[in-house]
């Protein structure tokens, strides 16, 4: 019974890793997520678990495109989620389509 318990907690400690991303995917150094209310558009966000998980994940003039391509599909990038450049004291500006 404890081996059935240890893998059982094994397995969702390995679930738990493969989902704990902030972020959906990554183009060109910009994390984005999915919108869930349309699978068509994205939110830039940050990377990590958290949004204190990395600090100054983007530098410099960061340029936000109004499409990104990933996997084949296109998304519109339509928003910049909570904390996406939180703690990035290397950002010196954004550009917005």
């Amino acid at each position: 019974m404890k081996t059935i318990k240890t893998w059982l907690f094994t397995i969702a400690v390995l679930l738990f890793s493969i989902t704990a991303n902030a972020h959906d995917f990554e183009v060109d150094g910009i994390y984005y997520n999915v919108n869930v209310t349309s699978n068509t558009t994205v939110s830039v966000t940050y990377r990590g678990s958290y949004y204190e998980s990395f600090r100054n994940e983007y530098s410099g003039n960061v340029v936000i495109p109004s499409t990104v391509r990933y996997s084949g599909k296109e998304y519109s990038v339509t928003s910049i989620g909570n904390y996406a450049f939180r703690e990035c004291y290397a950002l010196t500006s954004v550009t917005i389509p």
